[in-house]
């Protein structure tokens, strides 16, 4: 047999003479209320229990977007779910497919845009064939540095240094994806910067691009 709790409540009605009835509050009688507990079971728990590892998050966040890109690119919806339940991917209406962004395509449009900016260079170009990305991201340091004092003028020199020098690190930094686990979403936001620097239309994007470049590098 089903038993369903009922809670007990307390309903006041006006009545049309004004007059308020009480209903059903005798059945209050039958429940406890500690009014004076002061403590909790979690108040034993230690500080930060029960909490979640930060890099087990992240992680999960990347599969989760190297997954939904991979659906995109079948033409599918990706349905992700924690309930246990099965993912479903769900056909799309059927869209121009994108192509597909390879690190080896990436490395051909920076190849190009280096090719444009040997003459009459602002730097000289440096081999970094044999050399990390994270040691290779300082020489961009300080034509930062030197960007951030006037960034909304900075001037036809400082502009070509930070042009050549960020393409100088993403041919870097896509040599190294050609060796390290490839992400989709890096070579996706990759992708977008290398765009962002055949269309600049402000110093400001220019700044933003190499600062973004900056970091990539940093962290290989």
């Amino acid at each position: 047999q089903k038993v369903t709790w009922k809670h007990p409540t307390v309903a006041n009605i006006r009545a049309k003479f004004g007059k308020v009835q009480e209903n059903n509050a005798e059945e209050l009688n039958e429940v406890e209320v500690d009014e004076n507990r002061k403590t909790y079971g979690v108040d034993d728990e230690d500080e930060g229990e029960g909490g979640f590892d930060l890099q087990q998050l992240v992680a999960k966040v990347e599969e989760r977007e190297e997954k939904r890109l991979a659906a995109e690119e079948r033409g599918e919806e990706y349905d992700d779910s924690d309930d246990g339940m099965h993912q479903i991917a769900k056909k799309r209406k059927k869209k121009n497919k994108r192509q597909s962004i390879t690190v080896e395509m990436l490395q051909e449009r920076v190849a190009i845009l280096i090719e444009e900016t040997m003459v009459n260079r602002e730097t000289m170009k440096k081999d970094y064939t044999l050399l990390e990305g994270n040691f290779i991201a300082k020489d961009l340091d300080p034509i930062i540095a030197q960007f951030e004092q006037n960034p909304e003028n900075p001037g036809d020199a400082v502009l070509r240094a930070t042009f050549e020098v960020t393409l100088g690190l993403l041919e870097k930094g896509t040599s190294l994806m050609t060796q390290l686990r490839q992400s989709k979403l890096q070579i996706a936001e990759t992708s977008k910067r290398i765009d962002k620097l055949t269309t600049l239309e402000t110093p400001q994007e220019l700044l933003e691009v190499a600062k973004w470049v900056s970091a990539l590098l940093k962290t290989m």
